[in-house]
C-alpha cells in the first residue's frame, strides 16, 4: 500500500469515526456517502465479471439452457407488480431449495460435525473424572436444549416441563456466547484500524 492509499485509507477511517462526537455533521456524510457507492459499484461490477459475462458468452457458444437460469434471476423482479408477483415466489422457493439442497449435499461436514461432536463418552474408559463430568453437563444441556423444540409432547409432564425451562436457559446462555463474541470481534476490527493508522499510516508503532 502507498502512501497516499494509506492516507485516504486512514482519513476515511477517522472520518468514520466522526459520528462519535457529532451524528449529522458533514465528514461523516461524505464518507458514509462514499463508502456505500464505492461498495455498490463493486457489487455491479463483481456480479457483471462472476455471472452476467460468463453468462453471455455462453450464449455466444451455443448453450441455451443458460436461459433458463437468466430466467429466473429475472423472475425476481416480478415481486415488484402486483399481477404476476407469484412469479418471484416461485424464484425465490427455487434458489431457497437448490441452495438447501446443495449444502446438504455437497458440504456436509459443518452438519456432521456438529452431529459428532454431540457424542461423547458418558462412562467408562480412561477418561478422568472432570472430563466426564464435563461431558455429563453437556449431554444434559443437550438433551434439555432439545427437549425445549419438541413440541409435540405435552409440557405438563414434569420431566418434560423440568427440561423446557433449563433449556430455555440453556439457549439463552448460548445465545449469550455468540452476542459475546460478535461483540469481541467488533472490537478486533477496531484494534485493526487503530493499529492501521498508527503503524502503517503514521509509523509511531
Amino acid at each position: 500500500m502507498t502512501g497516499a492509499q494509506a492516507t485516504v485509507a486512514a482519513l476515511s477511517t477517522i472520518g468514520l469515526w466522526t459520528w462519535l462526537y457529532d451524528r449529522e455533521n458533514v465528514v461523516f456524510e461524505v464518507v458514509q456517502n462514499l463508502y456505500i457507492g464505492l461498495t455498490f459499484a463493486y457489487g455491479i461490477a463483481l456480479q457483471y465479471a462472476d455471472y452476467l459475462r460468463p453468462a453471455l458468452q455462453r450464449l455466444q457458444h451455443g448453450q441455451w439452457t443458460i436461459l433458463l437460469a437468466i430466467a429466473l434471476g429475472l423472475m425476481l423482479y416480478c415481486r415488484y407488480f402486483k399481477p404476476v408477483e407469484f412469479l418471484g415466489r416461485w424464484s425465490v422457493s427455487y434458489f431457497v431449495g437448490y441452495g438447501a439442497g446443495y449444502v446438504l449435499a455437497f458440504t456436509p461436514a459443518v452438519f456432521l460435525g456438529q452431529v459428532n461432536g454431540s457424542f461423547t463418552r458418558l462412562w467408562g474408559g480412561a477418561t478422568p473424572a472432570g472430563t466426564l463430568a464435563s461431558d455429563w453437563v453437556f449431554f444434559l444441556a443437550l438433551l434439555a436444549a432439545l427437549i425445549y423444540f419438541f413440541f409435540t409432547i405435552s409440557r405438563r409432564n414434569p420431566v418434560v416441563g423440568a427440561g423446557v425451562g433449563v433449556g430455555r436457559y440453556v439457549i439463552m446462555l448460548a445465545l449469550g456466547a455468540l452476542f459475546g463474541s460478535t461483540v469481541l470481534f467488533r472490537y478486533s476490527l477496531l484494534f485493526g484500524r487503530v493499529y492501521f493508522i498508527f503503524h502503517t499510516w503514521l509509523h509511531v508503532v
